[in-house]
């Protein structure tokens, strides 16, 4: 049975993404690398879960979830929010702001709901620390390699960093 929840997913993802260091990491993998949060940070609650790496084949599923929910719903989101924290002068824009701010946030809460069903049941488990970072750096590497994006050094730096934190 798998550890993955999608509760514990989501307070998870708040907790780890409260750390500055690995706020301004997922938005440098985000913003850079084109890369989707929600996988990231699937790929390190997995791991402190205890789950082996997901396959390359497993994570096939999860980008094409996690892609189009990123795509059509969080994303446009987010461009809003961004575009109009540029023109925040009076409190009515900043009240639109929260608004949409909050949406996203339920978007993102949404997005994580439907990846985790796609989970399934996962039976492997690894237990020392040392090993649950190595099963995140290996899911990481499978949503590159999905993704079609390279492993640079930047990214993979830039990915240790929330890993720094989670382990």
């Amino acid at each position: 049975m798998s550890a993955i929840e999608t509760r514990s997913f989501w307070d998870y993802s708040l907790a780890l993404y409260d750390h500055e260091p690995v706020r301004e990491a997922l938005l440098a993998l985000q913003d850079a690398h084109g890369l989707e949060i929600n996988l990231l940070l699937l790929c390190v609650y997995a791991a402190a879960c205890g789950e082996d790496p997901f396959s390359e084949a497993e994570m096939e599923g999860l980008v094409r979830i996690g892609t189009k929910w990123g795509r059509e719903v969080v994303a446009p989101l987010r461009l809003s929010r961004r575009a109009l924290k540029a023109m925040a002068d009076d409190a009515d824009v900043a009240d639109l702001i929260a608004h949409i701010k909050a949406l996203e946030l339920e978007a993102e809460k949404a997005m994580q709901i439907a990846l985790v069903s796609e989970c399934g049941q996962r039976a492997a488990y690894v237990n020392e620390t040392s090993a649950r970072r190595l099963s995140a750096q290996g899911s990481f590497t499978a949503y590159l390699a999905v993704a079609g994006k390279p492993l640079t050094p930047d990214c993979e730096e830039t990915f240790a960093d929330v890993l720094d934190v989670a382990f």
